[in-house]
């Protein structure tokens, strides 16, 4: 698709009607998202997948769980896949299937999870919620996820946004990368505006993506691959409405 150096394109053509799930794929023209105004609207690269096909699977690691959790572990990493799970988790369904089959898989393989460290006043009021962090335990000791501050000077946002909080997500006793993607559940960073926020992560190369998300209250929801830095900020001249990373309009 391309806008002809417009920050705003019409793709209402480019849909097909054939019954087909379609993703658009926007890359920034610069790696450095946080600065570059024609970047604003670049999004993580994401998997077309089939909801029912992700669903069934789901199904199945659950019925199979109680018996043998290293094959539902099997079905999650092999027959869902990491991205097209992390694509599917902001659907209510596939997030409370995630959260059962874990619970079970936790008490049978004896994995456990530490209380959500926060170590920043930053987030507004509310806990921290998490799925499918203990499929990612890397031995015996509990995993322990971290909120920690960042230094925005650090990550470069100078003038793309009005407000920007940084905030480094990680995590200790976990496997590396990850097996099974992570929903997380954080309150919105006070001073954000939750009615165009944006999340931007860096993945550790060049490339600075925003991550799909889900408001809800004053929570926001984001499936995970990779953690460290993040930054959630907001722009009062835009208008923004709908779910981040390429859902708003």
């Amino acid at each position: 698709v391309d806008s002809n150096g417009a920050l705003d394109v019409d793709v209402s053509s480019y849909i097909l009607n054939t019954g087909s799930v379609y993703v658009f794929k926007v890359r920034a023209l610069s790696g450095d998202l946080l600065t570059k105004g024609h970047s604003q609207h670049a999004v993580s690269p994401s998997y077309t997948y089939n909801m029912s096909n992700t669903i069934y699977h789901l199904d199945e690691a659950l019925s199979v769980v109680n018996q043998d959790p290293a094959a539902a572990l099997d079905i999650l990493e092999n027959k869902v896949g990491k991205e097209q799970l992390k694509s599917a988790l902001l659907n209510p369904q596939v997030a409370s299937l995630l959260s059962q089959i874990e619970a079970i898989y936790k008490s049978k393989t004896g994995t456990s999870v530490n209380a959500p460290v926060v170590s920043t006043n930053k987030l507004g009021s509310g806990g921290v919620g998490l799925i499918g962090l203990g499929f990612n335990a890397a031995g015996t000791d509990p995993v322990t996820f971290y909120v920690k501050d960042l230094s925005i000077s650090h990550l470069s946002v100078l003038n793309r946004y009005d407000n920007a909080v940084a905030l480094d997500l990680s995590l200790e006793g976990a496997v590396s990368p990850l097996r099974v993607p992570i929903l997380i559940t954080l309150p919105i960073p006070s001073g954000i505006n939750a009615n165009n926020l944006v999340i931007l992560h860096n993945t550790g190369g060049h490339d600075v993506l925003s991550v799909h998300s889900t408001i809800s209250w004053h929570t926001i929801r984001f499936a995970v691959t990779s953690l460290r830095p993040f930054v959630f900020a907001s722009n009062n001249s835009w208008s923004v409405t709908g779910s981040s990373g390429g859902s708003r309009t």
